[in-house]
């Protein structure tokens, strides 16, 4: 992998991405069941985010943010092509179901133009109830991006590459915000960049999560604590 230094980085302008819904619209016929339905996704989406906030995710696989393969050779290495897993848990207050969230990585398609980012999102499944025969069979729940300019640079893709907690944190946050989150590291055009109302501290070098409405406003939202 080719290494950039962090200073020459361009500035990077994201396109505003597709709003999703972590609570669909229930129609007028199945109230009752949606609301059993949507109590429940808020129980997953809290689970979810405590999981990952505390790195207790039992079907992460090694090399996570990747994962690992076998090399041909006896050994494992880590790839960062496309994959997916699924984690599943039982509340035991929630009529003994079995509930299980998917997650997906998609790797940078260098065969297109445009940003060339690496994109993590965790989906659940949609409410069965939905009438429409093309309904979405999932639903998004939160959404991580990390450009790969970024993923380049000497200090911040050796970290991410090893600290599985950066992504963790991130998609946390995307639960928790419900929007976009992008990982940069902090330079000294951030803050003109990205101006945030939440007074949040930072300084160059420092690893920074972006967040991203619907309606395209970006901020810095948080900053990772080692």
């Amino acid at each position: 992998m080719r290494y950039h230094p962090s200073a020459s980085i361009p500035a990077i302008n994201y396109a505003c991405p597709a709003p999703y819904s972590s609570l669909p619209r229930p129609p007028p016929t199945t109230i009752l069941y949606d609301r059993v339905y949507n109590d429940d996704h808020l129980s997953v989406k809290c689970h979810l985010r405590q999981l990952l906030k505390k790195n207790k995710l039992s079907g992460m696989p090694a090399g996570y943010p990747f994962h690992c393969v076998h090399d041909g050779q006896g050994g494992l290495a880590v790839s960062r092509a496309s994959y997916e897993f699924r984690e599943h848990f039982c509340f035991s207050d929630q009529r003994a179901r079995i509930q299980h969230a998917t997650f997906t990585f998609s790797a940078p398609d260098f065969s297109r133009y445009g940003s060339k980012v690496n994109s993590w999102r965790i989906y659940l499944p949609a409410r069965e109830s939905t009438p429409t025969r093309d309904a979405p069979k999932l639903v998004s729940i939160a959404h991580v991006q990390v450009d790969q300019l970024v993923m380049e640079t000497p200090d911040f893709g050796f970290e991410l590459q090893t600290n599985p907690r950066i992504l963790l944190e991130a998609l946390a946050l995307s639960i928790e915000l419900g929007v976009l989150i992008t990982v940069q590291v902090a330079n000294y055009k951030t803050p003109m960049t990205y101006p945030s109302k939440r007074n949040v501290r930072y300084g160059a070098g420092e690893i920074i999560f972006i967040s991203t409405d619907d309606h395209g406003r970006s901020e810095v939202a948080l900053v990772f604590e080692p």
